[in-house]
């Protein structure tokens, strides 16, 4: 029985949603020009779903709630994660858009070589 395994899971995602929660609060002042609210939901809704849901519905399940096998459960809940990553997707590309100003910021930076690409002292560095 790997019942032990899924509790395992429900903590480790619920610890990760928690800590997304620490980091969102700790930085927000440094963040906020970076809108994080969508960025940070994203993410706690794909851990959500990943773990939580499918132990509501086995619970549900076991409760009684839903009269289901455990392959009609299992089904559901992936037909359910396909849609959500489908939410998640098009939620991130609202969340993470391209246009963003502090992008710019980053490209500049990343754009401009660290030493002369010819010397021997960057392929050192780099190799």
């Amino acid at each position: 029985d790997l019942r032990q395994f899924r509790f395992a899971g429900l903590l480790a995602s619920g610890a990760a949603i928690y800590n997304v929660n620490v980091v969102e609060h700790a930085y927000s002042s440094i963040l906020g020009s970076y809108s994080p609210l969508l960025k940070f939901v994203s993410v706690k809704l794909l851990v959500f779903f990943s773990f939580w849901q499918k132990g509501a519905l086995t619970l549900a399940q076991e409760v009684g709630i839903l009269q289901l096998s455990e392959l009609q459960i299992e089904l559901m809940h992936s037909t359910f994660l396909v849609y959500e990553c489908l939410l998640s997707a098009l939620l991130h590309r609202w969340a993470w858009q391209a246009e963003e100003p502090w992008y710019e910021i980053l490209t500049d930076s990343e754009s401009k070589p660290l030493k002369n690409e010819g010397s021997e002292e960057s392929v050192a560095a780099c190799c």
